[in-house]
């Protein structure tokens, strides 16, 4: 019984062994590597504008945009209508 469970261990272990050969080819680690720097370049872009509008000069920006179009009696017209 324990050669049988030593023999399937044996079998067990060559196939992730040779799993592990086939999914690390060069170009599959390549195009995995790739992907991954792709996804973490977006990620830290994303969170570089997120805190520019949040906390960093785009803020101002928009603040005086929307305090300049709540003071434009314009912006109003369509509300005195309804």
């Amino acid at each position: 019984m324990i050669a049988a469970l030593l023999e399937q261990q044996t079998k067990i272990d060559a196939d992730i062994v040779a799993a592990v050969e086939n999914y690390c080819t060069p170009e599959n680690i390549s195009r995995i590597v790739d992907s991954a720097a792709r996804d973490a370049l977006t990620y830290a872009i994303q969170e570089e504008v997120k805190a520019f509008f949040r906390v960093g000069p785009g803020r101002k920006a928009v603040a005086e945009a929307v305090k300049e179009a709540l003071l434009n009696k314009e912006t109003y017209t369509i509300l005195d209508t309804v």
